[in-house]
């Protein structure tokens, strides 16, 4: 497989640093509100880029985070739970918003990741962080915050890799503690803020001195990237808009404080959602959360189709036309699985085409997809040969159990959850499933229940069984 890298602006072979494990970390939400549609772009991402390289038969282990503090978090939190204290607010306020994001997360079959991080979790995973910052020289402490000395690290080593910043601008002893900002504000950026009356606060202690106050936004993904996957790690996913502040600031915190020149190999970055043409905003009424899509009554496979049907480094334009054409695609694929279900259960000894033209066709198909998907995950050309291939198999009605295994597989990649219709083969088969089972069973065997309940959640709806823990293990039961 090969990627596109934001970092050296090439597209460059996907090869695990530590000869075993792709470790992929996500940016995931800040939870002040319900996700949209956007941000929901850069996690189908992720999920294709993981469920390829399964697909592929590599090793992953994944982390995402879940920013639980920043400003908007802190006002946010604060007008909804004003009578709280403000700690007790941001927490109460993140967990809400959490759960909805796991919730909208879950409905459009997105795999979960191995670990999931907050950022209150990680307090003290940041202070370490920013102590070494400081003590090699890149870090100062003003008016009780401590910020990042861009100008000295432009100056020893390259500020701006994934943006190709222009340094000149720069106005030496400004800083901003605002955590987004424009990049014509390149200035000095806050790793921790100073305590301000009515917001929460962690006590730090730095060279002897306290500083009450809380973590900068960027500090975050640099500490729970180093402590769930080490560094360097091998891919960082996330949208464009990250680019810059927050990515080339983890860059440069982790470059310094995990001393290493490149903390991340491969930085893969989505571009943009637009709805019907145009930049989404409220203030033009096309704005639209998950929840509101599926409240129009579209299926989330159908919202899943369209936010993987245009390569990442498009800028995808996201219309309820296109919606509805996801839904025909989608009942295209689930029409074949259909007869072919019905063909396997009426005349088992009819279907098996193993001399025929079929076994050639599947192969060709899976070698053909395979090859898209290789390059920089080209999504359009993989759908196309897909439908492609439908289009031979109804021609030539060649409907068979084989064909369903080949759809199953196939979608295990695409992550659409088409489904055998009954008579066909069980939910027990798919290879998705068994994949997933994995998962929850080494999770249960590490003691993360979080995780092992969120697998279960989405096992139970995804294939409409019952899982059960028994002592000869994870068993399951299709509902009636």
């Amino acid at each position: 497989m090969r990627l596109y890298n934001s970092r050296t602006r090439a597209v460059e072979k996907v090869m695990p640093l530590d000869g075993k494990t792709i470790r992929i970390y996500t940016c995931g939400p800040t939870v002040y509100n319900f996700a949209h549609i956007g941000n929901f772009r850069a996690y189908i991402v992720a999920d294709l880029l993981k469920r390829a390289l399964l697909w592929r038969t590599f090793s992953v282990s994944h982390t995402m985070n879940i920013t639980d503090v920043d400003d908007k978090m802190i006002t946010n939190s604060q007008k909804e739970f004003p009578d709280m204290e403000p700690m007790e607010a941001l927490l109460t306020f993140g967990k809400k918003y959490t759960d909805a994001f796991w919730q909208d997360y879950r409905s459009l079959n997105i795999l979960p990741p191995d670990t999931i991080t907050k950022a209150t979790d990680y307090i003290i995973q940041m202070q370490s962080l920013i102590t070494g910052i400081v003590n090699k020289g890149y870090g100062y402490e003003k008016d009780g915050s401590v910020y990042f000395d861009v100008q000295k690290y432009a100056h020893d080593k390259h500020y701006g890799e994934l943006m190709n910043i222009d340094m000149s601008g720069f106005k030496a002893g400004a800083r901003i503690d605002a955590d987004e900002y424009e990049k014509e504000h390149v200035q000095d950026f806050a790793l921790w803020k100073a305590h301000k009356e009515g917001e929460p606060f962690w006590e730090f202690e730095l060279s002897g001195k306290s500083l009450p106050g809380r973590p900068g936004w960027h500090i975050e993904c640099s500490a729970m990237g180093q402590d769930t996957l080490g560094v360097p790690f091998d891919i960082h996913t996330g949208g464009v808009d990250l680019k810059f502040p927050h990515h080339e600031d983890e860059i440069a915190q982790s470059a310094i404080g995990y001393g290493v020149d490149v903390p991340v190999n491969i930085w893969m970055h989505n571009e943009f959602l637009n709805v019907e043409g145009e930049k989404m905003a409220k203030s033009k009424n096309n704005f639209y959360t998950l929840r509101d899509v599926l409240e129009k009554g579209y299926s989330s496979a159908a919202i899943r189709y369209v936010l993987i049907s245009t390569h990442y480094r498009q800028p995808l334009n996201f219309t309820f036309n296109g919606l509805k054409a996801a839904q025909e695609a989608i009942a295209r694929i689930q029409e074949v699985m259909y007869q072919s279900s019905s063909i396997s259960s009426r005349h088992p000894e009819e279907s098996a085409d193993d001399e025929g033209s079929l076994p050639s066709i599947l192969h060709r198909a899976n070698t053909d997809i395979a090859t898209a998907l290789d390059d920089d995950l080209n999504i359009s050309k993989a759908l196309g040969v897909l439908f492609e291939t439908i289009t031979e198999i109804n021609s030539q009605k060649l409907y068979s159990k084989p064909v369903i295994d080949w759809l199953q597989n196939i979608d295990a990649v695409l992550g659409l959850g088409v489904e055998t219709p009954r008579g066909g083969v069980s939910a027990s088969e798919s290879q998705e499933l068994q994949s997933l089972l994995s998962q929850r069973q080494k999770a249960r065997e590490k003691n993360n229940f979080a995780l092992s309940d969120t697998l279960r959640e989405q096992i139970e709806s995804q294939f409409k069984v019952e899982l059960r823990d028994t002592e000869q293990g994870q068993t399951i039961k299709e509902k009636p």
